[in-house]
């Protein structure tokens, strides 16, 4: 069985002082990931909400517009696919679902998405490679 914590989320302004995000004080957040400039939250049913830039289509929601709000992803839940971990590199992610399936999206210019492109990738895309193999865990680097 597993356990898990759920979280008050906060940020910072320019006056330094932590201030919760309301949009999220409801979701209980179990998971919060980090690129280099955007940030990914997974509440307890595997839904991921993003903020930040996403120039590169880090958020994964299909457009490159920046996102100062917090945004929810909707491919996961629309697809019937509940996530257990994710994780983020400098401008792209990593997501595993309940089954062992791993999902990119955003940058891959360097190839980090696993898929046989050097676009973006606007949308969570199930990494083909991996379909066959059983996943215990995943990490991101910068560009890796």
């Amino acid at each position: 069985m597993i356990f898990t914590q759920t979280m008050d989320v906060y940020s910072t302004q320019n006056d330094n002082k932590w201030n919760q995000i309301k949009e999220l004080k409801d979701k209980n957040i179990v998971k919060i990931s980090g690129g280099r400039d955007h940030c990914l939250l997974m509440d307890i049913n595997g839904i991921i909400y993003g903020i930040g830039n996403n120039v590169l289509g880090q958020l994964g929601v299909g457009t490159v517009q920046q996102q100062p709000e917090v945004t929810e992803n909707r491919y996961f839940k629309e697809n019937g696919i509940v996530l257990k971990d994710l994780k983020s590199g400098f401008h792209h992610n990593l997501a595993v679902d309940v089954d062992g399936n791993v999902y990119s999206w955003g940058q891959n210019s360097s190839g980090q998405c696993g898929h046989d492109t050097i676009l973006k990738v606007m949308h969570p895309k199930l990494i083909e490679y991996f379909k066959d193999k059983t996943i215990i865990e995943i990490g991101c680097g910068g560009y890796n």
